[in-house]
């Protein structure tokens, strides 16, 4: 009842007068979600449980509410479409601050090349003390460690993965599945960069998801190390 009293709220009334409003009915209908599934089962959710608690396209709107946060230089390099982002050229993107609607929310980020001719286009997030996660046709990876890159992927046209921030890291999760793994210290904002040939383009897509809807699997302690220690 509350999700689809949320639907009939027209954009002309998302005005900054009823937009608290709006913000705490948001709040009180997740708050439901996550009280009817910790009533059932203990056992972590997996994604179509995701899909029937958290109806796709409210995801999808709320990855929508994140992207339009962003400051995008030249705005000409990036056409925003529902929750998918494409970029093309050369440009960055940033929030002014660590975004209020990623509270108690993972950001879980589709990357996705568009053509498949390999060339040496890049898509970088950044983050405080010059560390950086850069997707390439060639793989993602972490720099700016202090010592080798940590290869993470390798060779693929679309990686999958999800972001988090706790109040004392930047950790990231593979493919939604896996441990969390502290890959940067704390950040105030998002940042992006993208670099990439004449008439090629990445499409970048965002969920944001509730954390207790993530997957934890089952290797979770064993996974759950920094990139700090896998660079001993």
């Amino acid at each position: 009842e509350a999700y689809a009293t949320l639907q009939g709220i027209g954009v002309p009334l998302r005005s900054a007068r009823v937009q608290k409003d709006i913000d705490q009915f948001q709040r009180q209908w997740e708050e439901a979600m996550m009280s009817e599934e910790a009533g059932k089962s203990p056992t972590q959710l997996e994604e179509e449980k995701v899909r029937e608690l958290w109806p796709q396209e409210y995801l999808n709107h709320l990855g929508h509410d994140l992207l339009v946060l962003f400051t995008y230089e030249p705005k000409s390099n990036a056409t925003l479409h529902e929750n998918t982002v494409r970029l093309t050229g050369i440009g960055k993107a940033f929030t002014t601050d660590s975004p209020k609607i990623l509270a108690g929310r993972s950001l879980r980020c589709m990357v996705r090349f568009a053509e498949k001719d390999p060339q040496d286009d890049r898509y970088e997030m950044l983050f405080t003390g010059g560390r950086s996660l850069v997707i390439t046709r060639d793989g993602m990876r972490v720099t700016g460690t202090g010592g080798e890159d940590v290869v993470l992927s390798k060779t693929v046209m679309q990686y999958t993965f999800s972001i988090r921030t706790d109040r004392k890291a930047v950790e990231l999760q593979m493919n939604d599945s896996g441990g969390w793994i502290p890959i940067a210290p704390m950040t105030e904002r998002l940042e992006f960069a993208w670099q990439l040939g004449d008439k090629r383009a990445i499409d970048l897509k965002v969920r944001v998801v509730p954390l207790g809807m993530m997957n934890k699997g089952p290797n979770n302690k064993s996974n759950n190390k920094s990139i700090n220690d896998k660079n001993k």
